[in-house]
Protein backbone atom coordinates (compact mmCIF):
# COMPACT_ATOMS: atom_id res chain seq x y z
CA UNK A 1 0.00 0.00 0.00
CA UNK A 2 1.06 3.82 -0.36
CA UNK A 3 1.24 6.94 2.15
CA UNK A 4 -1.42 9.22 1.71
CA UNK A 5 0.32 11.83 2.45
CA UNK A 6 3.70 11.75 0.72
CA UNK A 7 3.44 8.79 -1.37
CA UNK A 8 5.60 6.11 -0.13
CA UNK A 9 5.29 2.09 -0.81
CA UNK A 10 4.68 0.65 2.86
CA UNK A 11 4.28 -2.62 3.62
CA UNK A 12 0.62 -3.94 4.50
CA UNK A 13 0.98 -4.11 7.98
CA UNK A 14 2.62 -1.02 8.79
CA UNK A 15 0.59 1.29 11.20
CA UNK A 16 2.96 4.87 10.05
CA UNK A 17 4.34 5.90 7.29
CA UNK A 18 8.58 5.44 7.73
CA UNK A 19 9.31 8.47 5.54
CA UNK A 20 6.91 11.21 6.72
CA UNK A 21 5.68 9.36 10.01
CA UNK A 22 2.08 10.11 8.68
CA UNK A 23 -0.49 7.31 10.36
CA UNK A 24 -1.88 4.87 7.77
CA UNK A 25 -4.46 3.02 8.92
CA UNK A 26 -4.14 -1.03 7.29
CA UNK A 27 -6.45 -2.72 5.52
CA UNK A 28 -7.78 -6.08 5.91
CA UNK A 29 -8.20 -7.98 2.50
CA UNK A 30 -9.82 -11.18 1.70
CA UNK A 31 -9.17 -12.92 -1.53
CA UNK A 32 -11.40 -14.73 -3.44
CA UNK A 33 -10.68 -16.70 -7.30
CA UNK A 34 -12.55 -15.88 -9.96
CA UNK A 35 -12.01 -18.47 -12.63
CA UNK A 36 -7.94 -17.96 -12.68
CA UNK A 37 -7.91 -14.17 -11.15
CA UNK A 38 -7.21 -13.63 -7.93
CA UNK A 39 -9.22 -10.63 -6.69
CA UNK A 40 -9.52 -8.67 -3.28
CA UNK A 41 -12.77 -7.46 -1.40
CA UNK A 42 -13.43 -5.85 2.02
CA UNK A 43 -14.87 -8.35 4.46
CA UNK A 44 -17.14 -5.56 5.41
CA UNK A 45 -18.49 -5.04 1.72
CA UNK A 46 -19.05 -8.80 0.75
CA UNK A 47 -20.60 -9.54 4.04
CA UNK A 48 -23.02 -6.86 3.47
CA UNK A 49 -23.84 -7.80 -0.07
CA UNK A 50 -23.66 -11.55 0.96
CA UNK A 51 -26.84 -10.26 3.58
CA UNK A 52 -28.36 -8.24 0.90
CA UNK A 53 -28.52 -11.58 -1.18
CA UNK A 54 -29.96 -13.83 1.24
CA UNK A 55 -32.78 -11.62 2.56
CA UNK A 56 -33.45 -10.94 -1.63
CA UNK A 57 -33.87 -14.82 -1.69
CA UNK A 58 -35.54 -15.14 1.31
CA UNK A 59 -38.62 -12.46 -0.02
CA UNK A 60 -38.53 -14.10 -3.64
CA UNK A 61 -38.97 -17.76 -2.41
CA UNK A 62 -41.23 -16.52 0.30
CA UNK A 63 -43.59 -14.43 -2.65
CA UNK A 64 -43.42 -17.64 -4.96
CA UNK A 65 -45.04 -19.71 -2.20
CA UNK A 66 -47.58 -17.29 -1.88
CA UNK A 67 -48.62 -17.14 -5.30
CA UNK A 68 -48.59 -21.06 -5.73
CA UNK A 69 -51.06 -21.26 -2.87
CA UNK A 70 -53.86 -18.39 -4.61
CA UNK A 71 -53.21 -20.61 -7.91
CA UNK A 72 -54.20 -23.31 -6.38
CA UNK A 73 -57.48 -21.77 -4.35
CA UNK A 74 -58.01 -20.40 -7.90
CA UNK A 75 -57.87 -23.47 -9.36
CA UNK A 76 -60.00 -25.35 -6.72
CA UNK A 77 -62.88 -22.56 -6.96
CA UNK A 78 -63.06 -22.61 -10.68
CA UNK A 79 -63.52 -26.42 -10.81
CA UNK A 80 -65.98 -26.24 -8.17
CA UNK A 81 -68.46 -23.79 -10.03
CA UNK A 82 -67.79 -25.41 -13.29
CA UNK A 83 -69.16 -28.87 -11.02
CA UNK A 84 -72.51 -26.70 -9.51
CA UNK A 85 -73.18 -25.86 -13.06
CA UNK A 86 -73.10 -28.84 -14.25
CA UNK A 87 -75.47 -30.28 -11.47
CA UNK A 88 -78.43 -27.50 -12.45
CA UNK A 89 -78.15 -27.82 -15.49
CA UNK A 90 -78.92 -31.57 -15.34
CA UNK A 91 -81.64 -30.73 -12.51
CA UNK A 92 -82.76 -28.28 -14.57
CA UNK A 93 -83.07 -30.05 -18.23
CA UNK A 94 -84.64 -32.97 -16.67
CA UNK A 95 -87.43 -30.58 -15.09
CA UNK A 96 -87.99 -30.12 -18.48
CA UNK A 97 -88.20 -33.20 -20.24
CA UNK A 98 -90.39 -34.32 -17.29
CA UNK A 99 -92.47 -31.14 -17.58
CA UNK A 100 -93.06 -31.66 -21.35
CA UNK A 101 -93.99 -35.07 -20.69
CA UNK A 102 -96.69 -34.63 -18.46
CA UNK A 103 -97.99 -32.04 -20.65
CA UNK A 104 -98.13 -34.29 -23.36
CA UNK A 105 -99.85 -36.97 -21.60
CA UNK A 106 -103.59 -36.98 -22.42
CA UNK A 107 -106.10 -39.71 -21.11
CA UNK A 108 -107.12 -42.49 -23.78
CA UNK A 109 -110.43 -41.88 -25.21
CA UNK A 110 -113.62 -43.96 -24.19
CA UNK A 111 -114.81 -46.19 -26.54
CA UNK A 112 -118.59 -46.07 -26.48
CA UNK A 113 -120.07 -49.83 -28.16
CA UNK A 114 -123.81 -49.65 -29.30
CA UNK A 115 -125.69 -53.07 -28.92
CA UNK A 116 -126.54 -55.19 -31.87
CA UNK A 117 -127.50 -58.62 -30.79
CA UNK A 118 -128.47 -60.02 -34.05
CA UNK A 119 -127.75 -63.84 -34.65
CA UNK A 120 -127.65 -66.29 -37.40
CA UNK A 121 -127.16 -69.97 -37.52
CA UNK A 122 -125.23 -70.98 -40.41
CA UNK A 123 -125.59 -74.39 -39.79
CA UNK A 124 -121.42 -75.22 -39.88
CA UNK A 125 -121.20 -71.38 -37.65
CA UNK A 126 -123.27 -69.68 -35.25
CA UNK A 127 -122.59 -65.57 -36.05
CA UNK A 128 -123.65 -62.89 -33.46
CA UNK A 129 -123.06 -59.30 -34.53
CA UNK A 130 -122.65 -57.99 -31.18
CA UNK A 131 -122.10 -54.20 -30.97
CA UNK A 132 -120.13 -51.67 -33.12
CA UNK A 133 -118.22 -48.59 -32.37
CA UNK A 134 -117.73 -45.43 -34.27
CA UNK A 135 -114.67 -43.21 -33.48
CA UNK A 136 -111.83 -41.39 -34.99
CA UNK A 137 -108.48 -42.16 -35.36
CA UNK A 138 -105.35 -39.54 -35.99
CA UNK A 139 -102.40 -40.40 -38.38
CA UNK A 140 -99.92 -37.53 -38.63
CA UNK A 141 -102.10 -35.01 -39.49
CA UNK A 142 -105.12 -36.83 -41.19
CA UNK A 143 -108.65 -37.66 -38.93
CA UNK A 144 -110.12 -40.58 -39.58
CA UNK A 145 -113.58 -41.82 -39.54
CA UNK A 146 -113.77 -45.62 -38.17
CA UNK A 147 -116.35 -48.23 -37.72
CA UNK A 148 -115.18 -50.98 -34.95
CA UNK A 149 -117.60 -54.08 -35.23
CA UNK A 150 -117.92 -56.81 -32.63
CA UNK A 151 -118.73 -60.33 -34.19
CA UNK A 152 -119.03 -63.04 -31.89
CA UNK A 153 -118.89 -66.44 -33.81
CA UNK A 154 -118.89 -70.24 -33.09
CA UNK A 155 -117.12 -73.06 -34.98
CA UNK A 156 -119.15 -75.76 -35.93
CA UNK A 157 -117.49 -76.92 -38.99
CA UNK A 158 -115.54 -80.24 -37.37
CA UNK A 159 -112.38 -78.84 -37.45
CA UNK A 160 -110.19 -75.74 -36.78
CA UNK A 161 -110.78 -72.85 -38.50
CA UNK A 162 -110.67 -69.07 -38.45
CA UNK A 163 -113.34 -66.20 -38.78
CA UNK A 164 -111.74 -65.39 -42.00
CA UNK A 165 -112.05 -68.84 -43.21
CA UNK A 166 -115.11 -69.58 -42.98
CA UNK A 167 -116.73 -66.26 -43.29
CA UNK A 168 -117.32 -63.63 -45.91
CA UNK A 169 -118.43 -60.64 -44.46
CA UNK A 170 -118.22 -56.80 -45.70
CA UNK A 171 -120.18 -53.45 -45.03
CA UNK A 172 -121.15 -50.57 -47.75
CA UNK A 173 -121.83 -46.93 -47.19
CA UNK A 174 -123.91 -45.08 -49.67
CA UNK A 175 -123.64 -48.27 -51.90
CA UNK A 176 -120.00 -48.41 -51.74
CA UNK A 177 -117.66 -50.99 -49.63
CA UNK A 178 -115.45 -49.47 -47.00
CA UNK A 179 -112.27 -50.45 -46.83
CA UNK A 180 -110.66 -52.56 -43.49
CA UNK A 181 -108.59 -50.45 -41.51
CA UNK A 182 -105.14 -50.94 -42.50
CA UNK A 183 -103.55 -49.49 -38.61
CA UNK A 184 -104.50 -52.09 -35.82
CA UNK A 185 -103.85 -50.03 -32.89
CA UNK A 186 -106.65 -47.68 -32.02
CA UNK A 187 -106.47 -45.39 -28.85
CA UNK A 188 -109.22 -46.88 -26.21
CA UNK A 189 -109.13 -50.21 -27.91
CA UNK A 190 -107.56 -52.88 -25.71
CA UNK A 191 -107.24 -56.39 -27.49
CA UNK A 192 -105.60 -59.54 -27.22
CA UNK A 193 -103.79 -62.02 -29.92
CA UNK A 194 -107.15 -64.29 -30.11
CA UNK A 195 -109.57 -61.56 -31.21
CA UNK A 196 -108.40 -61.43 -34.83
CA UNK A 197 -110.43 -62.90 -37.83
CA UNK A 198 -106.62 -64.40 -38.76
CA UNK A 199 -107.02 -66.57 -35.54
CA UNK A 200 -108.21 -69.83 -35.75
CA UNK A 201 -110.13 -72.14 -33.19
CA UNK A 202 -110.77 -75.37 -32.71
CA UNK A 203 -114.36 -77.24 -33.42
CA UNK A 204 -117.48 -76.38 -30.75
CA UNK A 205 -115.35 -73.31 -29.34
CA UNK A 206 -116.48 -69.51 -29.91
CA UNK A 207 -114.47 -66.17 -30.83
CA UNK A 208 -114.87 -62.48 -30.12
CA UNK A 209 -113.36 -60.92 -32.99
CA UNK A 210 -112.97 -57.13 -33.49
CA UNK A 211 -113.47 -55.61 -37.32
CA UNK A 212 -111.98 -52.15 -37.96
CA UNK A 213 -113.34 -50.10 -41.47
CA UNK A 214 -112.74 -46.98 -42.29
CA UNK A 215 -115.65 -45.02 -43.14
CA UNK A 216 -116.37 -43.08 -45.98
CA UNK A 217 -118.13 -40.13 -43.65
CA UNK A 218 -119.70 -40.28 -39.60
CA UNK A 219 -123.21 -39.80 -40.81
CA UNK A 220 -124.27 -41.91 -43.44
CA UNK A 221 -126.11 -45.68 -42.46
CA UNK A 222 -124.02 -48.70 -43.08
CA UNK A 223 -124.88 -51.72 -44.06
CA UNK A 224 -123.44 -55.18 -42.94
CA UNK A 225 -123.43 -58.18 -44.60
CA UNK A 226 -122.35 -61.61 -43.73
CA UNK A 227 -122.68 -65.13 -45.63
CA UNK A 228 -121.09 -68.27 -45.33
CA UNK A 229 -118.06 -68.61 -47.45
CA UNK A 230 -118.05 -72.37 -48.38
CA UNK A 231 -121.58 -72.77 -49.49
CA UNK A 232 -123.06 -69.27 -49.10
CA UNK A 233 -126.50 -70.37 -48.85
CA UNK A 234 -126.80 -68.52 -45.43
CA UNK A 235 -126.91 -64.76 -45.36
CA UNK A 236 -126.79 -62.33 -42.95
CA UNK A 237 -127.49 -58.39 -43.54
CA UNK A 238 -128.20 -55.70 -41.03
CA UNK A 239 -128.41 -51.91 -41.38
CA UNK A 240 -126.32 -49.75 -38.82
CA UNK A 241 -127.47 -46.25 -38.59
CA UNK A 242 -124.82 -43.77 -37.20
Amino acid sequence: MFCHKCGAQLPETSGFCHKCGERVMAKKKTEGVIGNTVCSTPTGQRSKSNSHSTRNNTVQNTGQKKSSFKNTLYGLGRLALVVVIIILGIRFIGSLFSGSSESVQTPKPTLNFTPIGIRQDFGDCVINLKSYCVTQQRVFTTDYDILILVYEWTNNTGEAESFLGALDYRIYQNGIVCGEYNIWAIEGLERTDDSYDTTEIQAGYTQTVYMIYELRNASSPVTVEVENYYYQQYSLSHIIEI
